[in-house]
């Protein structure tokens, strides 16, 4: 078995339609997608002295592509922020001292068939 060699001058030109598409479907952002296709090509770039031959450039570079598209949701996972405010903006929902939630939820031990059946029935009787 031959031992491939890169051609980075190529790389756009061979595979970056092909990265982006496989990107696109993944995150379902245009901006973010390009992002991490020139991510994968720069780390490609810098990496490229330890690639040993034993893929095709293409499966090395989507290897490293792949790897960015886990880190992109890990990072995306950590920077969720959840608003807290009731759906009319209105009431905020506070802590304690001891960080017990003040008012307590109402009952959580709710089975949602029951209360989905139930809003149905109230909302055929209205």
């Amino acid at each position: 078995m031959s031992q491939e060699t890169l051609n980075p001058q190529k790389w756009v030109e061979h595979y970056a339609d092909m990265m982006y598409r496989y990107t696109l479907v993944r995150v379902k952002d245009p901006e973010a997608a390009e992002e991490l296709v020139q991510s994968a090509f720069f780390a490609a770039l810098k990496s490229q002295n330890s690639f040993a031959g034993k893929s095709s450039e293409k499966t090395w570079l989507f290897g490293i592509l792949k790897h960015k598209t886990m880190d992109y949701f890990r990072s995306s996972k950590k920077n969720i922020s959840i608003d807290l405010t009731s759906e009319e903006g209105s009431n905020q929902i506070h802590f304690d001292a001891a960080g017990h939630m003040v008012p307590k939820p109402g009952n959580w031990n709710l089975d949602p068939a029951k209360a989905a059946e139930n809003n149905e029935l109230a909302r055929i009787l209205a």
